[in-house]
């Protein structure tokens, strides 16, 4: 039996994380605009912000995941996706030890098998560090926004699919765009054996 992957996104795709008032929080508690706290947010650097600040923000984060109501729909997805024999693994941005509490919170922990957050580097270094453990032969990835796509121009044979696209969304052009949430429907178009 060929490796199936596949590999979500957190926020948008599997939970409704309140993206923005998380950044307005983390404004408020340091005073960073929020051009300063994308960055933070993203790609934490010590060489530029100082800890306090750092465990402001990521206290706030955690506090948002952990408020994050699931995607409807979310479950059967994964459920069909277990059901075709994909090994599911979550590459986000945000916590990953809050998104592992909050997967147990939501009996979803079962069906994942690894979950890298921002403390393992970028959504790119997620793909290399899976690459290096496990012997794939075929990735689908899943997720909701045009810039979580931008690290995998260099991935190929990816199965790229976005979900909740909003109008005006330009996604890149080998990315399969669908308007709805993530879903049992949408697994049984873009997933191997679907």
């Amino acid at each position: 039996m060929s490796a199936l992957y596949a590999i979500l996104d957190f926020s948008g795709t599997m939970a409704v994380v309140d993206e923005k008032r998380a950044l307005q929080r983390c404004s408020r508690a340091t005073g960073l605009e929020m051009e300063a706290l994308m960055e933070l947010t993203v790609r934490p650097d010590p060489t530029k912000f100082d800890q306090a600040t750092m465990a402001a923000c990521e206290n706030i984060i955690i506090d948002e995941i952990r408020q994050a109501r699931p995607i409807i729909g979310v479950k059967k997805a994964i459920r069909a996706l277990k059901q075709r024999n994909y090994t599911i693994v979550i590459s986000s941005n945000g916590s990953a030890e809050a998104i592992d509490r909050w997967l147990l919170e939501n009996r979803l922990s079962q069906y994942l098998y690894l979950v890298f957050g921002r403390e393992d580097g970028s959504k790119d270094k997620h793909f290399e560090q899976l690459a290096r453990i496990e012997e794939i032969d075929h990735w689908l990835y899943v997720a909701d926004s045009p810039k979580d796509f931008l690290p995998l121009e260099k991935w190929t044979g990816v199965t790229q699919v976005a979900v909740s696209a909003r109008p005006g969304d330009i996604y890149p052009g080998r990315v399969k765009v669908f308007d709805g949430p993530f879903s049992a429907e949408i697994v049984h178009l873009v997933a191997i054996g679907g």
